[in-house]
């Protein structure tokens, strides 16, 4: 999952700080920094990027932090916007805009790691939101049915067919698996084995390479090359 991470102050040293930090503990997700010295240099950046959380400080010439986070909150109502200042005169202004976060200056590392994983949290369970309401859709013998993301357990390959196990029953179609995941487009399912893409929301524990569903009595197998990457899943909490 790709995450696009604004840094904006005028002081050169904080922002290389912060950065620096960033690229060091943000390890599961595809980071993309933007860097600005200045209100209207973050601005215009977002004229052709959408930033998913911004870092902020308040008293810079020009347009000042508040009056930023103002116009990227108007633009933006999702975003994530934290401020970093020396002054706690601001605070009021910054939380009617909703900021998650208002740190004084200097900032510790082991605040920053504690705010850090905060928003990660907050950034799954808003992609995680996004999925569940995701639909596919495919044909059954001479129904056409549409299936939620959410309603979903696994899907399962066997020769040129695709099953799909669902709260709705089970159902196949005509698919590659290649294909399936190009058409699932989200990070939601994970592919466990050459033959089996169970969703991450549904998994109950992982045991002796095996999976094991929520409200299904089966095991699901996880091969040797993909161990390592549900157990990644699994240290990242994201089975809720």
């Amino acid at each position: 999952m790709k995450l696009v991470v604004g840094v904006c102050d005028d002081n050169t040293v904080q922002v290389d700080a912060i950065s620096s930090f960033l690229e060091k503990n943000i390890k599961y997700f595809q980071l993309q920094l933007i860097k600005a010295y200045s209100g209207e240099e973050l601005l215009s950046q977002l004229e052709n990027t959408v930033m998913d959380v911004v870092f902020l400080d308040i008293e810079m010439s020009g347009i000042n932090g508040i009056q930023t986070g103002k116009r990227i909150r108007d633009k933006y109502p999702e975003a994530i916007i934290v401020f970093i200042t020396g002054y706690r005169k601001f605070a009021l202004d910054a939380f009617k805009i909703k900021t998650m976060d208002y740190l004084i200056k200097p900032v510790t590392e082991k605040r920053l790691k504690i705010l850090l994983n905060d928003i990660l949290t907050r950034l799954d369970h808003i992609k995680l939101y996004e999925e569940m309401n995701k639909t596919i859709s495919f044909s059954f013998r001479d129904e056409f049915i549409r299936l939620k993301y959410s309603e979903i357990y696994y899907f399962e390959k066997n020769l040129r067919k695709i099953t799909v196990y669902s709260q709705k029953g089970e159902f196949s179609f005509y698919e590659s698996m290649n294909r399936l995941l190009e058409r699932l487009g989200v990070e939601q399912f994970v592919q466990c084995h050459n033959s089996f893409l169970v969703n991450k929301t549904k998994i109950l524990k992982l045991k002796n390479d095996n999976i094991y569903m929520h409200e299904l009595n089966k095991s699901i197998p996880v091969s040797k090359k993909n161990k390592l990457l549900i157990r990644e899943i699994f240290e990242k909490n994201l089975f809720l």
